[in-house]
């Protein structure tokens, strides 16, 4: 085994571990606005078709 395949089956450790969360919210903090867009983007289409 070389040293790249033992770091990618080892858990998160440093800061992997730190970053985990900070990610996690940066993806809410930009796909809750862009799931919220395209609801109002379907709404508005149903509208235009009724």
């Amino acid at each position: 085994m070389s040293a790249e395949n033992t770091a990618e089956t080892q858990p998160a450790t440093g800061m992997d571990a730190k970053l985990r969360p900070v990610l996690a919210i940066a993806w809410i903090w930009v796909a809750s606005p862009f799931a919220y867009g395209l609801y109002k983007l379907f709404q508005k289409i149903d509208d235009l078709f009724t």
